[in-house]
């Protein structure tokens, strides 16, 4: 057995079931760090009565889900997996922890983590409410739905997809002069006006035909576009609508494909390996990278992630 660490997800009592136990790791690997993330942790009374539990579950008993989702329906989790992030990045730190001890004393050490007790502690809203109900004496309500706004804010369907379409108050005009740019929200009001025309009055938020006419645009150009498309278009006036991306579609952006350095250097600076493949500097090197950074963008040219130069200190 040659890893260091070894994180695994089972029920309790499965690796000592098939003979990889905690103990038999220790007799492979002497000062092996096992990682152990499951619903409830390794012991305790939900585990004695068979509990199982997935992210719904947890978010559900110990974190923020009665706060979550609209008044007038049942109370909804998050979308994705945010409970399984949580709790990830919360047995990273006392694995890594476990992991310096090991390599210095030679102990080993199991780490037991519950999804469970991550999200009754989290500060991602369940702190929060915690506090409000301890002086109110009352629990966080669900909003109500939300009525139709001006200044759309959500996720809407496109050809292949869907975008998020993000419009503060102010950000507005900008919505106007791509609707418009595309042709739309030329003339639906019923007097005849134009998008612009009724946004041009300070009081459009208390106009009650303007969501009408914005969604009457919003949707054929949304229908018009892709994701990509979509936002290309929109960013042109600095609105905010972007992709509803799937991982595979993050990894075929265009983004991904560019140089993700600066590539030209001040003849001053060394680089310790190459810029497009730089990992982030150690901490007691960041001073002296910021300082490199500052005296050759200060001579004229950007040289970014530079190491140091040759008015830095050596190693």
């Amino acid at each position: 057995m040659e890893s260091d660490i070894v994180i695994e997800s089972f029920e309790p009592g499965h690796l000592d079931g098939i003979g990889l136990g905690y103990k038999t790791m220790c007799r492979l690997r002497p000062g092996i760090v096992l990682t152990s993330i499951t619903p409830f942790g390794q012991t305790g009374p939900y585990v004695e009565a068979g509990y199982r539990g997935s992210d719904i579950v947890t978010y559900a008993m110990g974190g923020p889900m009665w706060g979550t989702g609209i008044d007038e329906r049942e109370p909804v989790k998050l979308s994705g997996d945010v409970t399984s992030y949580q709790v990830g990045n919360l047995a990273a730190v006392p694995t890594l922890a476990a992991y310096l001890i090991s390599r210095r004393s030679g102990r080993p050490a199991h780490v037991d983590v519950s999804a469970f007790e991550a999200q009754a502690g989290t500060i991602d809203r369940r702190s929060s409410y915690l506090i409000y109900q301890a002086y109110t004496g009352t629990d966080v309500a669900r909003e109500p739905r939300q009525p139709q706004r001006a200044s759309p804010v959500g996720f809407y369907p496109v050809t292949d997809g869907w975008a998020l379409v993000f419009t503060l108050p102010t950000w507005a005009p900008r919505m106007v002069q791509t609707l418009s740019a595309a042709g739309l929200g030329l003339g639906d009001g019923e007097d005849g006006s134009s998008l612009a025309e009724r946004f041009a009055s300070p009081r459009w938020v208390f106009d009650p035909d303007l969501p009408d006419m914005v969604e009457t645009a919003l949707y054929p150009w949304l229908f018009s576009h892709s994701k990509a498309s979509v936002a290309a278009a929109a960013q042109v006036h600095k609105w905010a609508v972007t992709p509803l991306n799937a991982p595979v579609d993050v990894l075929d952006d265009e983004h991904f494909r560019l140089p993700r350095c600066v590539r030209r250097r001040h003849p001053s600076c060394r680089w310790d390996r190459d810029p497009a493949h730089s990992a982030i500097s150690p901490a007691r090197w960041l001073g002296f990278a910021i300082g490199c950074w500052a005296r050759c963008a200060g001579a004229g040219t950007v040289a970014r992630r530079a190491r140091r130069c040759d008015a830095c200190p050596r190693r």
